[in-house]
């Protein structure tokens, strides 16, 4: 009879030590895959309640602007602007941008929101895009081409002739 007691005891004891191992090698299995579902969601969220549309472009010489108006549910933050990448050219020169507070010269951009909170660009409000480049002229038959991309991912492309 004790020896019985003592038996179930001891698998007792055996199967708390294997519930105690198996947790503790699948929880942070389980914690880690939580992890990056709810990564992948936020990202998922962000690039859907982030749009912006192209709505005008005027090119004269080197210079370029460009004016994204935020049609999109969600505020982009001037830090994620600051992050922004800023691409153009032409089809045969086409070359990254770097963003600078006043653009002076080839290869810089620089924007400004013009309406509204001056640390978001909100829903409805305008981004002015200025930049200075390698952009075809008028007489050359080139298209000019230009790309805006968030740190999100979210991405504007426009194609456009040059301006007259």
């Amino acid at each position: 009879m004790a020896s019985e007691t003592f038996e179930v005891a001891i698998f007792m004891v055996t199967a708390v030590v294997a519930a105690v191992i198996l947790v503790s090698a699948v929880f942070p299995m389980v914690n880690d895959a939580t992890e990056t579902f709810s990564q992948t969601a936020a990202g998922a969220d962000s690039k859907e309640r982030t749009k912006l549309t192209l709505v005008n472009t005027n090119l004269s010489g080197p210079d370029l602007k460009v004016w994204l108006k935020n049609t999109g549910t969600g505020r982009i933050s001037v830090a994620d602007l600051n992050k922004a990448n800023f691409f153009g050219g032409s089809e045969t020169v086409y070359n990254i941008y770097s963003r600078v507070n006043s653009v002076s010269s080839e290869n810089q951009w620089s924007y400004s929101i013009l309406s509204g909170d001056p640390e978001y660009l909100n829903t409805g409000d305008t981004l002015e895009i200025t930049a200075k480049g390698a952009f075809p002229t008028l007489l050359s038959g080139d298209y000019a081409y230009m790309s805006f991309v968030l740190p999100n991912g979210v991405k504007v492309t426009g194609t456009f002739a040059p301006n007259a």
